[in-house]
This record gives C-alpha cells, sequence and structure tokens, in this order.
C-alpha cells in the first residue's frame, strides 16, 4: 500500500515538472515567431529601401539580408526543435498519465482484495463463535431463522407489552386484536393474525426477508392439533391452557401457511 503511494506521488511530481518544461518551450516557441515576424517585416522594409538608395549601398543592403535569411533559418531550425521536444512532451505526458492509471488499477485491486479477506475472516469468525456456542450448551443448534436477538422489534415489543398483551388475551380475541393495533401503530411495525381460535400470532413484516412471527396460545382453550406440537405442555394437552410463558416462533410461508421454527412453553393451571 505504501508502495503505491509513494509511487503516485512521484508520478504527479514528474507531471508537475513536465508542465512546467512544456510551458516554458511553449513561450519561447512564441518569441521565436514574434522574432521572425520582425525580420520579415525588416526585409520588406530592406527591399523597398533597396530601390531608392545609391549603387553603392547595394552590395551592404544584400550582405545584410543574407545574413537575416540566415538568421531566420536557425530560428526556424530551433522552432521545429522545440516543437519536436513538444510532441515528445505529449508522449511523455501520455505514458506517465498511462503509468498513473495503472499503479491507480492496482491499488483498487489491492483494496478490494483487503476487503475480501476481512468478509471472510469476519464470517469464519462468526461459524467459529455459533459453534462454540453450540458446544459449549448456550444455545442450542438451530437454523439462521431461529436465533432471534432482543434487538428485534418483535422481541423488545413482547418484553415491553407482555402484561398488557396477557390482560387483554384474557378477554379475547377482539380485544388483543384492538390492543396491538393501537400500540404498533403508535411504537411499531407490528401485525395481528389470528389463524384458530386457539391462539395468535404477533408479526413483525420488517427488512427480514421473511416473516416471522411468535404465536400465543389463548387463555381458557383446549388446545388441540395442530398447534399442541407448537408448545412443550407439562400436563395433558387437552387441559386447559391459562398463561403462555413463551410464545412459539413461526414462520410465514408464501402461500400464507405458519410453520414452527421453535417451541415455545406454556402454565396450565
Amino acid at each position: 500500500m505504501i508502495y503505491y503511494i509513494i509511487t503516485i506521488f512521484f508520478v504527479v511530481l514528474a507531471l508537475t515538472l513536465l508542465f512546467l518544461h512544456f510551458m516554458f518551450v511553449r513561450r519561447r516557441v512564441d518569441n521565436l515567431e514574434q522574432q521572425i515576424k520582425k525580420i520579415g517585416e525588416t526585409q520588406i522594409a530592406l527591399s523597398k529601401s533597396q530601390e531608392v538608395l545609391q549603387p553603392e549601398y547595394t552590395n551592404q543592403i544584400q550582405a545584410g539580408l543574407h545574413e537575416i535569411s540566415q538568421h531566420l533559418r536557425d530560428i526556424k531550425s530551433v522552432i521545429a526543435n522545440n516543437r519536436s521536444q513538444f510532441v515528445e512532451f505529449q508522449q511523455s505526458s501520455m505514458n506517465v498519465q498511462q503509468l498513473l492509471q495503472n499503479n491507480l488499477d492496482k491499488l483498487v485491486n489491492v483494496s478490494s482484495q483487503l476487503t475480501t479477506i476481512t468478509d471472510i475472516s469476519l464470517k469464519q469468525r462468526i461459524t467459529t463463535d455459533k459453534q462454540e456456542s453450540g458446544e459449549a450448551g448456550e444455545i442450542p443448534p438451530a437454523p439462521p431463522v431461529e436465533r432471534t436477538d432482543i434487538s428485534d422489534p418483535l422481541d423488545e415489543f413482547i418484553n415491553r407489552y407482555q402484561e398488557q398483551i396477557k390482560q387483554a388475551s384474557f378477554k379475547g380475541i377482539n380485544t388483543i386484536r384492538t390492543l396491538i393495533q393501537q400500540i404498533s401503530t403508535t411504537y411499531y411495525s407490528i401485525e395481528f393474525d389470528c389463524p384458530s381460535d386457539q391462539l395468535f400470532i404477533l408479526v413483525n413484516r420488517g427488512p427480514r426477508p421473511t416473516v416471522v412471527g411468535k404465536a400465543f396460545v389463548l387463555p381458557g382453550v383446549r388446545l388441540g392439533r395442530p398447534w399442541v406440537e407448537w408448545f412443550d405442555l407439562p400436563k395433558g394437552v387437552y387441559e386447559r391452557i391459562e398463561l403462555t410463558i413463551e410464545p412459539a416462533t413461526v414462520e410465514q410461508e408464501q402461500n400464507g401457511e405458519w410453520r414452527l421454527i421453535k417451541k415455545g412453553k406454556v402454565h396450565q393451571g
């Protein structure tokens, strides 16, 4: 990385020096062209004056014109050399620009490789952490959708309003639906779904690629299939449910059906 930065610095310095040299050559060419113009005017004036001067001055005038012509040829030769230097300068500028572009491309490639290496290292670290957590028994192995973060709006909503949800659920579907709509309109983007008269589901249709929900058992029902498979029951599955301790995590498929991701727990009174 430092090598490419140093290379770019010297390339920029070389371009600056070439530009200054170009300005010097251009100014010199302009001065020489002005001299040629003045010499041409002098030649014309001497040619006209030759007609009115005495014959003895003719040789001197011709000698002067010869010197002027020689000087003019020298100036034109210098101009030709300077123009050649200008062409060389243009070619050098193109070469330097190409060199600079090549170094920039290399720098971009190095940066892209570093980013790729960093991403791979981060993914490997996350995978290692997941494996270590599973071996230690802190978090049971499960698909990615089973692992929820407390920062998830749905979990935060349940943790904050669990008492209100519990009290409203004792009063029936309409009461809990109204409560969820009122709270979600003000604070969250949580939706309510009731696939049966035995349970209700709180849904977060956020930025996730899949629709994830939390399923609660309605108090006072006799939980039957297929919902009995969604919860761990301490007694018989047909006894009266009084309170949901932990909701089940479910995922909605494209056909609108819900499937179990992680079981919940209930308490029977």
